[in-house]
């Protein structure tokens, strides 16, 4: 996709909660073979980094992404988008009930100049699934005003003479009795 006029690879992922460490190693070897510089991973990673926090009981361990999805991030220099955008803030996307606790298992993570193309990113709350929302903003890219010109093409004689003859000929087929003048104006216009 091309985001301010800057191509990016986007990569949208559901990753499996068993053998992650295999699917980040063909994800990343996929990825390499695309040959791109601009890339943007989001999705469902189905674990957490191994230095980010959870919310709520501390009951059980809590699934840590493998050294393969850590040698993705570090061999394509792919930021956590959401944790430079909010470094103090602790908010979390997934809730798990038999758990009771939070955690940060949806993620987007971007590298190159597109980076700098994102305005803010927020996770937004939860309305009916056991995943949170996440929404981007770009930046905006100002268009310079331009002067509003006429198409010359459309005043001169030959074109303005075709025309009177086409809405003739569609008066002539289509005012009658059946046709409301609303609906031959309408039609008319388009």
């Amino acid at each position: 996709i091309w985001i301010n006029s800057i191509p990016m690879l986007l990569v949208v992922i559901y990753a499996p909660s068993e053998n992650q460490n295999e699917f980040f190693k063909q994800l990343h070897e996929r990825i390499i073979a695309l040959e791109k510089r601009n890339i943007c991973i989001l999705g469902d990673f189905n674990a957490i980094m191994k230095d980010h926090s959870s919310g709520g009981r501390k009951r059980k361990k809590k699934r840590v992404l493998p050294k393969a999805c850590e040698e993705v991030m570090i061999e394509l220099s792919l930021i956590d988008v959401w944790r430079k955008l909010n470094p103090k803030e602790k908010q979390f996307t997934f809730y798990s009930n038999p758990q009771q606790s939070w955690t940060r298992i949806d993620m987007m993570w971007m590298n190159g100049e597109i980076l700098n193309e994102l305005k803010e990113i927020e996770i937004l709350p939860n309305e009916w699934a056991d995943h949170n929302p996440i929404q981007i903003m770009w930046k905006g890219r100002k268009k310079p005003k331009k002067r509003w010109t006429l198409n010359t093409q459309l005043i001169k004689e030959k074109y303005v003479n075709k025309l009177k003859e086409e809405l003739k000929y569609f008066l002539k087929e289509n005012n009658n009795e059946a046709t409301t003048k609303q609906n031959i104006w309408d039609t008319m216009k388009a």
